[in-house]
């Protein structure tokens, strides 16, 4: 206010002070009157006097009853919120400076994921600019950058550019890879997790707009899901992970700042902010306790390893106790107490003594609160141990795999190397005594894999187009164990492939005497053959990766050794099914009867590897001077004092090499036999 010089008339000034409805305990209000720099000072002996007088006005939440909870509360709320004043998306440019200004240099903004601070003006389209991150995605909402949920700046915050596309439209949950910038964030393939600081801001903020917008008037329906991954239009999740962020994050002065900041914008505040109660009273009614965060301390626990498990459990309260349940192969289920070992991280350990190689193990967690509330997990699996191929390729009445999403290791030969059939991906195979499997890791076909040695490799079960398929977590799940035993393409007939096509997915096969009935012999073609003149067909891929389509089509009829796979993009995944040839030198001329491949004489070779935990491969052969005809086959293992321990192979065998793997299991460890 401005007294011109010698004036000696009262000027009144109207102050409105608004209260937010906050308890912030006791708040003084100081008036300071000093003069303008340059201006007249007040001289001494002239009476200056000053009214002030105080009127009550609304608390903002004057209409919300404390009795109110669940839907009650969310549309009172919502009738509270809505109608805000709403900007055009170039506007949220210099809102975001002010609201998301840092404290300690008022020309820097904080970037929400990362934390850095960075100048106000470093904004745009460049990599190394900041933009502006629409924490529910856009995507995932359904809006664009129209007046509305796409410039409500309650959820528009400040981050890198880079940063931003890897965030991209995931939802938040736990768990995933660090990210190289932001350092304190991990990420996967469907989900996101914010560094620690801005947990609970990220979490009230897609509680505000679930709450604010709630397809009134054209408006579209925002809804908080308990699931990563939802294509519902307008939901994202995952919902008991924001309330458990909500809990342990809360909010701090920089959020509360911005809150009050955006009401001077938008004439509406966030609720979850002002109020953090209302979360529990609309989300959690009976206030159970909220289990997030479930980890192992190993991918895969090896056989007699124990392994813990440990869970962030939290509550409005006090979690008074809380267990894990396991059971392995649908056995009965066992308990084990957690221990708590910070301050909302619990932990147990699950004996190794319970489980084999290959044992399907079920755990979930029960926990109980000061007022005996309970809450249960859904079961977490994991495959122990190495595992037989053939038991992972069970599928349901669908094609599906029953093992999908589970973690699990392997151990074989390579029959494929990398760059064969993919220049961009590293997809091998491998084979052990028992199947097959396929191996896939994106933008890694660098990655050395070589034909004939044998890995250990630990991923997780997916279904690719009909085919199992392991995708390891990370590079470094893939060990190069040495030199393995020779796979020997195992000859079958296209009616036996077709007839027991699952369990030889993947496996290395050999076809006789094929020929072309239909197709071009073109890279990334197919083209149909038959060993038998048509009533049993299959299909032959030329993989453009491959040698194949750049040489000449081969003259019919032909021995093709390759890959039986499958593609079949439609479910059932009962179909589809081909074999892949390596390269070109894997279509060969009719061979007869004394196949090169068919040994001259009776072996059995010393096991590989040796010594070995927990298992092994056994190499034998039956001579060419057999022929086709069936020989019995009969191979027996046996302990140092004589004992039959297992009998590994007792059938017909027709003449050929064969690979066969002998695993421990439940035996000791000590000198075994095999004859």
């Amino acid at each position: 206010m401005v007294f011109p010089a010698g004036s000696s008339v009262p000027k009144l000034v109207s102050l409105t002070i608004t209260n937010d409805g906050i308890t912030e305990g006791e708040e003084t209000l100081i008036f300071s009157i000093q003069n303008v720099t340059g201006g007249n000072h007040a001289e001494v002996g002239i009476n200056t006097t000053f009214t002030l007088s105080i009127t009550e006005g609304n608390d903002y939440y004057s209409g919300i009853s404390s009795t109110l909870s669940g839907n009650e509360l969310r549309l009172a709320l919502n009738n509270l919120i809505k109608g805000h004043t709403q900007y055009t998306y170039d506007v949220l440019w210099g809102a975001l400076k002010n609201t998301d200004e840092d404290p300690n240099n008022k020309n820097n903004v904080i970037l929400i994921y990362s934390g850095k601070s960075i100048s106000e003006n470093s904004n745009g389209g460049g990599v190394d600019d900041w933009n502006r991150e629409h924490v529910w995605a856009q995507s995932r909402g359904g809006f664009d950058t129209n007046p509305g949920p796409g410039t409500d700046i309650h959820h528009v915050r400040p981050e890198d550019a880079t940063v931003n596309s890897s965030r991209s439209n995931l939802d938040f949950d736990w768990g995933g890879n660090p990210h190289p910038e932001a350092t304190g964030c991990k990420y996967d393939e469907d989900s996101w997790e914010p560094r620690d600081a801005v947990k609970g801001d990220v979490a009230r903020m897609l509680f505000y707009m679930d709450v604010r917008y709630e397809g009134e008037n054209g408006e579209l329906d925002l809804q908080l899901v308990d699931v990563v991954g939802s294509t519902t239009a307008g939901t994202i999740g995952k919902l008991s992970t924001l309330l458990a962020w909500h809990m342990q994050d809360p909010p701090d002065e920089f959020e509360k700042n911005r809150n009050e900041i955006i009401f001077g914008y938008q004439k509406n505040r966030n609720p979850f902010i002002d109020h953090p109660e209302y979360v529990v009273k609309i989300w959690s009614l009976a206030s159970k306790p909220i289990i997030t965060n479930i980890q192992r301390d190993v991918l895969v626990p090896e056989v007699s390893q124990d392994f813990s498990v440990t869970a962030d459990i939290v509550d409005d309260v006090t979690i008074s106790s809380a267990i894990v349940k396991y059971k392995v192969d649908n056995g009965n289920e066992n308990s084990v107490a957690m221990s708590k070992v910070s301050t909302n991280s619990f932990s147990a350990k699950i004996p190794g003594s319970a489980f084999t190689n290959g044992s399907l193990i079920q755990y979930r967690i029960f926990a109980y609160d000061n007022e005996n509330n309970e809450t249960m997990t859904s079961f977490q699996s994991v495959l122990a141990g190495t595992s037989k191929m053939i038991d992972l390729h069970q599928t349901d009445v669908n094609g599906n795999p029953i093992y999908s999403g589970l973690f699990t290791k392997v151990r074989g030969v390579a029959t494929v190397s990398n760059n064969i059939f993919s220049a961009t991906h590293l997809e091998v195979n491998l084979q052990d005594s028992t199947g097959g499997m396929l191996v896939y890791k994106a933008n890694s076909a660098s990655f050395p894999v070589a034909e004939g040695n044998e890995y250990t490799i630990t991923g997780k079960l997916t279904n690719f187009n009909g085919s199992v398929e392991l995708v390891p977590a990370d590079l470094t799940d893939i060990v190069d164990n040495g030199k393995g035993v020779e796979i020997i393409p195992n000859e079958k007939t296209i009616s036996q492939l077709l007839s027991n096509a699952e369990n030889l997915e993947s496996t290395l096969v050999l076809i006789k005497n094929a020929s072309k009935l239909s197709g071009s012999w073109l890279a990334g073609q197919n083209i149909t053959i038959s060993d038998n003149g048509g009533p049993s067909l299959l299909t032959l891929h030329i993989d453009s990766s491959t040698d194949l389509g750049s040489n000449p089509e081969p003259t019919y009829p032909k021995d093709i050794a390759g890959i039986f796979s499958q593609y079949d993009q439609v479910s059932p995944f009962t179909s589809g099914y081909q074999i892949k040839p390596r390269k070109y030198s894997d279509i060969k001329n009719v061979s007869s009867v004394e196949d090169e491949n068919i040994p001259s004489k009776f072996s059995l070779a010393q096991n590989y590897p040796n010594p070995f935990n927990p298992s092994t491969t056994i190499q034998y052969s039956i001579p060419s001077n057999v022929k086709r005809e069936m020989s019995n086959v009969k191979l027996v293992v046996y302990d140092i004092l004589g004992n039959e321990v297992a009998t590994l192979v007792n059938e017909n065998k027709p003449a050929g090499m064969y690979n066969v793997q002998f695993t421990m299991n439940n035996l000791t460890s000590g000198v075994y036999f095999y004859t």
